[in-house]
């Protein structure tokens, strides 16, 4: 039985979301979903795998979270991605 500290939301509908590589020049867009999300953690399904460890900045509506990837695992054609959030501002609209 996985033990939590805080709950997990799940979305009321399916929240796209872009994936960008913390110290890549250009940074790869990676197309995503949030299947869950926490204080400090996400869930998102990507038809990419990303690297444990890598750093990662998440582009959401209006927010810009900043993490890295505790876990990518292959399921059913697609890669589901563990984040552990570090950080998360407003987004500036330009």
């Amino acid at each position: 039985m996985e033990q939590r500290s805080e709950p997990r939301f799940q979305p009321n509908q399916n929240q796209a979301v872009t994936i960008k590589i913390v110290g890549l020049l250009p940074k790869p867009l990676i197309p995503a979903s949030i299947i869950d999300l926490s204080r400090t953690g996400m869930r998102l399904r990507s038809k990419s795998p990303v690297q444990c460890g890598t750093s990662i900045e998440i582009e959401l509506i209006d927010t810009l979270a900043y993490g890295s990837v505790s876990r990518c695992d292959s399921e059913k054609g697609a890669y589901i991605l563990g984040v552990q959030i570090s950080n998360m501002v407003a987004a500036t609209k330009t």
